[in-house]
This record gives C-alpha cells, sequence and structure tokens, in this order.
C-alpha cells in the first residue's frame, strides 16, 4: 500500500515524463534535452521509497489523452492524490493554462479530493528572456490568487542553469507536504561530514567535452582527502547511486557525468548561501529509492 500519490498532467510535449526521468530516476539530463522522448501513451505509473519506510507513486498522464483524463470514465485516477503538479511549456499561452487550472480544481471538487496540493511549473524557461518569464509568472500567480484554491507556481527547467533549483523545488515540495507520514531521520554528524566530502569530491573534479575515460584515479583521491580505500570506494558509491559519477569495473577509477555536472552548476552558484541545500538534495535522493508495483 502507497502512503502518497502524486499525479503529473498538462498538455502534450510540455516536459511531464523527462521532468520525472531525471529527478526521480537519476537520468541524464543533457540527454534527454539532446534526444526527445516519444509521447506518453496512457499512464506511466512508478513507485519509490523514502528511507525504505514512506512509499510513493507518480503517475505520468499522456497529454494527448486529456480529453479522456478530464471525462467521467477517466477522472478516476485522480482519487487520492495527494499532489497534482500541471506542468506547462513556457509558450502556452496564458489563457490556456488559466483554463487548464480552472479544470483541475473543478476535477478535484467534482470527485471530493481533499488533502490535495495543486502545483504548477512553468517548464522549459530556458527558452525565452527572464524578463518575459517574470512576467508570465506574475500575470499566473495573479490569476490564482483569486481563486479558491492555494496553488503554487514556480518556473522550471532541466538545462544546466536552472537544474540544480528546479532539483530542490521538486524536494521542497515533497517534504512540505508529506513530511509528517515521512517520519525522516535526522542527519547525524556522520552524515553531515559524509555529504561534505561528497560535496568536496564534486567540487574538485570536471567532465571534459566528450570524455568517456575513467582518468581520474581512486588511490590520487585517497591522497587528495586523506581516507582510505574502503571509504573512499564509500563516498564514490554513493555518488553513483545518485548518478553524478560512473566507476571503473575493477573500482580503480571514476569520473564524474554530465548529470554531475548539471548539479555543480547549481551547487556552485549557491554555495555560500545555500550549502544545506545542496546536503538536504543528496541526503533525500540519497534514501530514496524505485520499487516495483505490486
Amino acid at each position: 500500500m502507497l502512503n502518497g500519490k502524486i499525479i503529473l498532467t498538462g498538455p502534450e510535449n510540455s516536459g511531464k515524463s523527462t521532468l520525472k526521468l531525471v529527478i526521480f530516476e537519476r537520468k541524464n539530463p543533457q540527454r534527454l534535452l539532446d534526444h526527445s522522448l516519444k509521447a506518453t501513451k496512457g499512464i506511466c505509473s512508478s513507485a519509490f521509497s523514502f528511507f525504505e519506510k514512506f512509499q510513493f507513486g507518480i503517475h505520468d498522464l499522456a497529454g494527448q489523452e486529456n480529453e479522456y483524463w478530464f471525462s467521467s470514465e477517466g477522472d478516476q485516477v485522480f482519487i487520492h492524490s495527494n499532489i497534482i503538479i500541471c506542468i506547462f511549456d513556457n509558450t502556452s499561452k496564458v489563457i490556456e493554462i488559466q483554463n487548464y487550472i480552472e479544470k483541475v480544481i473543478d476535477l478535484k471538487k467534482d470527485l471530493g479530493i481533499k488533502n490535495c496540493k495543486i502545483i504548477i511549473f512553468l517548464h522549459k524557461i530556458d527558452q525565452e528572456k527572464p524578463s518575459f518569464i517574470t512576467y508570465r509568472l506574475k500575470v499566473l500567480r495573479q490569476f490564482v490568487s483569486e481563486l479558491d484554491e492555494d496553488i503554487l507556481i514556480y518556473p522550471t527547467s532541466i538545462t544546466k542553469k536552472h537544474f540544480f533549483k528546479t532539483f530542490y523545488t521538486i524536494l521542497e515540495i515533497l517534504i512540505s507536504i508529506f513530511e509528517d507520514d515521512m517520519k525522516i531521520p535526522i542527519e547525524d554528524s556522520r552524515d553531515l561530514s559524509d555529504l561534505e566530502l561528497e560535496l568536496e569530491i564534486i567540487e574538485k573534479y570536471e567532465l571534459k567535452v566528450n570524455e568517456k575515460v575513467f582518468k581520474n584515479k581512486v588511490s590520487d583521491l585517497m591522497k587528495v582527502f586523506n581516507i582510505s580505500n574502503k571509504k573512499a570506494i564509500y563516498h564514490l558509491e554513493r555518488l553513483q547511486y545518485f548518478g553524478l559519477i560512473n566507476i571503473s569495473k575493477d573500482l580503480s577509477h571514476f569520473m564524474l557525468n554530465e548529470r554531475a555536472m548539471f548539479f555543480k552548476e547549481g551547487f556552485k552558484k549557491y554555495k555560500k548561501s545555500y550549502k544545506k541545500r545542496s546536503l538536504d538534495i543528496l541526503y533525500y535522493f540519497l534514501n530514496l529509492s524505485k520499487i516495483s508495483i505490486n
């Protein structure tokens, strides 16, 4: 029995499936930016757990089938939802976004869904000037402020410049809504020191363009950070689980990957004032695992 249910909905080609793959399934964002996914058909459902205790499902609804999802026959998929995330391409017409939001609110009321938060992502913001995005956000926030529903709107993108902030935005949403049910273990001093060292590893090493050879030696890492081979492998395997590095089969070499460079871009930007954010992301997502749906 899953503890939480998240619905991803929105027009087709708005980036719903890509967001789910990049954030929750640790896929390479650059590869997904370079190679578009095939359109989702029906429902693509996945289940995850935090700290091996709190389990939740994410249901990605095909955008080209929205007429069905909002019909009396298809709207049952929304029942028992805790979060409905509506994702819109930033180039969508404002009136279309507003109409869609109203449809979601009406559906929620018709089905009697309670304790469910509606979240709006204005996605792919990298494709427009910041001033244009700011204006659209202002218009949409003014619109939702006049509705009988507490709706939050966030600008998002999986490009390198915005990846870190988008990652953390989604983490904040999950924690704010599920925190009481998660029973999150408090980070102890060992957790924090381990995470800080792992961030230092990400910060120190680089990935050259088109680099495909494992050039970084584990033995050199041991010397730089004054740690044993066992400890070095422990940290590298944690970073590999998070999807930030690749380790050679013989465990003698490692390399950062493109996902790490996306994470690093934001970490460098927010390091001084938001270092805790980086630690939070690693802490929570190192304790996130995909599970089978029974």
